[in-house]
């Protein structure tokens, strides 16, 4: 019979390979393709302060805010990532990426890791990997996570080292010009600090006094390298005002910023505290909550005071959005190993009950089955790809630049004929167009959020939404002389573009899938609209060569983006080349289909409508704008009994679907369910311009069944989403003079 010596070194062998394959898998992750808008801006900083040698204190980039102070805290990182990207393009940001990511691992590594226990150091590990792998893309915060990780190594097990307040004050120095949340670290050492005094001041509970309490001397050293690093802070281009600006910043962050965590996903909270418990999304972060919280229950007479504040302190930095997961990741892990990194349960009946030999078989087969399930993970992850229709080639995911995420063809048009000027642009176009096109095009809004401010931000989103008049205020106040509406990743506003292109001050010069371009009819752009203006009526689908294409099974993304924005410009049968040639590409993808079947609804010819929206149904049954459709078609047959079933359809698939809610309350209301109605129209929080034209539509089934009041309250709900729209007023003013009438 094997002895419990062999099991033991089985199981051993066992925890290096699954610690091993966690980091392969991360390093693997690492060599992702380079996603991140933001990169952008900071290369095309990096080239300025380079190419002039110094760091500005005010904005260069944007024609909105031009000459206003700027705090760039990030100016080295910058320096850095248009070093690497100097030196070897794409390849050497990544290199720099995985470079980071390794050196990282090292420190958490070194943080927690015991032979003895390797489950306390591998389960925890193999977690993070899944919250650590959403912030892999080469950005300043990947920096302050190493510079995290290393401060927990050092404070942790070498405060005693002469050595240790010199290399938290070079990383200190480092971290404040690289990233804003370099005040991390400050108030890492202040926690300890006070978790220390409470150690020595305040009568705990069980052992918590005497665990992991720090000699005087080393309590000294650490107060010490408190005010150490507070003078590293300082070491910065701006001095104070460059030190305090993280600490001015979150200050103002629950009074100015509310629209910022509205409106970008990374600064959303992570937890929806209607159904706390519901552990998607971000399942494994939710596990190492919880996990982490256990450890301390577990290990509760033995808790060292200075982890507990510092969990508590991540926990909530993770709560307040979504790109602080992986900081509280990395506690937890830390937190979890040293609560159970010398746990036998031996006190603990069912762990007693079973043999040595028979834990160190379970372990076995726990670090087996993570061995097994990294192997199949990571096979996986390598066949990640897409398909490239400039090269009719699979693109990797990992290695070079994402050919999805960035509309890099509409920025090569703009380079390639020296476009030069001021330029509204979507929020996430503004980094890329910066990082690209500076210093021929300032952009009207990038990334930097706390640098425009809330109200600028707010009414940027307002002019792309479609607000004419306000974009026009605008666009003469900055003097604007281009439009760039990107298309990439989502369609643009139908109003927006729908507005554009009926003001005879804008050409059209380009359209593709990955964004649209206007320039202004002014004399410096009048070469240009002259060789490259876009007549739509005579517009031609890109021909694809299927022969070449061969049997690959892709998703022709791109005919289907030209379609909307053609759509949206009202130029339908144009709309429709690209939606056929798509449908040529893949027959199997309902996107096309639902186009078809929409512009053909709007045609009036409701025979094709069906026979385009039946397919689109057939491939897409859970898609909301397809049931939609569907709806319309059948209300339009009169069959309301169909109509009624497809709106609550798609409103289950996606609820508060402005659409479909007025199709609902259109069709309960001409079925005479007024009660139904009203409370469905309640029920709606926000619309479009266009999707006004069906309230309208609501008022008049109202207007025309005789119930006035019922029509007035549509009526006066589509003038608070859609202000300009005079068929609202005249509505409003035939209802008042039958009010006034009949008094």
């Amino acid at each position: 019979m094997l002895s419990d010596y062999f099991w033991k070194r089985l199981s051993h062998a066992a925890g290096l390979l699954s610690i091993s394959g966690i980091c392969a898998v991360l390093i693997l992750m690492a060599n992702v393709e380079i996603k991140d808008l933001d990169l952008w801006l900071h290369m095309a900083m990096g080239r300025f302060i380079v190419e002039n040698g110094y760091v500005p204190q005010v904005d260069v980039l944007s024609c909105t805010i031009a000459g206003k102070p700027w705090v760039n805290h990030e100016w080295l990182f910058q320096v850095i990532a248009y070093a690497a990207n100097q030196w070897r393009g794409p390849e050497g940001l990544i290199l720099l990426q995985v470079i980071i990511v390794v050196l990282t691992l090292i420190l958490l590594l070194l943080l927690a890791y015991n032979k003895n226990n390797q489950l306390a150091t591998i389960v925890p590990f193999f977690l993070v990997l899944f919250v650590y792998r959403d912030r892999f893309t080469i950005r300043p915060d990947l920096f302050s996570l190493f510079f995290l990780a290393f401060f927990l190594y050092i404070l942790f097990y070498h405060i005693h080292r002469r050595w240790a307040w010199f290399a938290l004050f070079i990383m200190q120095i480092a971290w404040a010009n690289i990233h804003g949340f370099f005040i991390l670290g400050p108030l890492v050492v202040l926690l300890l600090i006070v978790s220390q005094w409470l150690k020595r001041r305040a009568p705990l509970v069980y052992h918590w006094n005497q665990v992991d309490r720090l000699e005087d001397q080393e309590y000294r050293s650490l107060k010490n390298i408190f005010w150490v690093l507070i003078v590293a802070c300082l070491l910065n281009p701006m001095g104070i005002q460059g030190a305090w600006y993280p600490i001015k910043i979150l200050i103002q962050l629950p009074h100015e910023s509310k629209i910022f965590f509205a409106k970008i996903l990374e600064l959303q909270r992570p937890i929806n505290w209607h159904v706390p418990w519901a552990l998607t999304p971000y399942p494994h972060y939710k596990i190492l909550i919880i996990i982490s919280f256990l450890s301390f229950v577990v290990n509760r007479r033995k808790i060292n005071l200075d982890l507990l504040l510092l969990w508590i302190f991540f926990l909530v930095f993770s709560l307040s959005a979504i790109r602080n997961l992986v900081y509280f990741s990395f506690m937890a892990y830390f937190v979890f190993f040293v609560n159970f990194s010398n746990f036998s349960g031996e006190h603990i009946p069912l762990v007693k009950a079973f043999s040595v030999k028979m834990r160190h078989m379970l372990s076995l087969v726990v670090k087996v089955m993570i061995i097994f399930y990294l192997v199949d993970f990571g096979t996986r992850l390598s066949y990640n790809g897409y398909y490239d229709f400039d090269t009719y080639q699979r693109k990797s995911e990992f290695g070079g630049v994402s050919l999805r995420n960035f509309p890099y063809q509409a920025a090569d048009f703009l380079i390639k004929n020296d476009i030069k000027g001021n330029f509204f642009n979507d929020f996430n176009s503004g980094a890329y167009l910066a990082g690209r096109c500076f210093p021929n095009i300032k952009v009207f809004i990038d990334g930097r959020t706390e640098l425009y401010g809330a109200e600028f931000f707010q009414t940027h989103d307002q002019a792309w939404k479609g607000d004419k008049q306000l974009l026009d205020e605008l666009i003469e106040r900055y003097k604007i002389s281009g439009l760039f509406l990107n298309s990439a990743m989502a369609p643009i506003p139908q109003k927006l573009l729908w507005h554009i292109s009926k003001d005879k001050k804008w050409e059209l010069v380009y359209l593709d899938y990955d964004a649209v371009i206007f320039l202004r009819v002014i004399p410096q752009n009048a070469e240009f609209i002259r060789k490259y203006k876009i007549d739509l009526a005579r517009w031609k689908t890109k021909k694809m060569d299927l022969k070449r294409l061969g049997l690959t099974n892709v998703k022709p993304y791109q005919n289907v983006h030209r379609a909307y924005s053609l759509i949206a410009m009202d130029f339908h049968d144009a709309a429709l080349k690209e939606a056929y040639a798509a449908v040529k590409i893949m027959p199997n993808y309902a996107e096309p289909h639902k186009i078809i079947g929409g512009i053909f609804l709007k045609k009036g010819l409701s025979k094709k409508a069906f026979e385009a929206l039946r397919v689109a149904r057939i491939l897409d049954p859970r898609n909301p704008e397809v049931r939609y459709q569907l709806a319309l078609f059948f209300e339009e047959q009169n069959d309301f009994k169909q109509a009624l079933e497809q709106c609550q359809i798609a409103v289950a698939y996606k609820p508060g679907y402005p659409s479909s809610l007025l199709a609902l309350v259109r069709i309960q209301a001409k079925q005479g369910q007024d009660k139904e109605a009203v409370e469905t129209l309640k029920s709606i929080k926000g619309m479009s311009a266009f999707e006004s034209s069906d309230l309208l539509s609501v008022g008049d089934v109202f207007y025309n069944n005789k119930k006035y009041t019922l029509a007035k309250e549509a009526y006066v709900m589509g003038l608070s989403f859609d202000p300009e729209n005079q068929n609202f007023k005249l509505r409003l003013d035939e209802l008042n003079k039958m009010e006034d009438k009949h008094e």
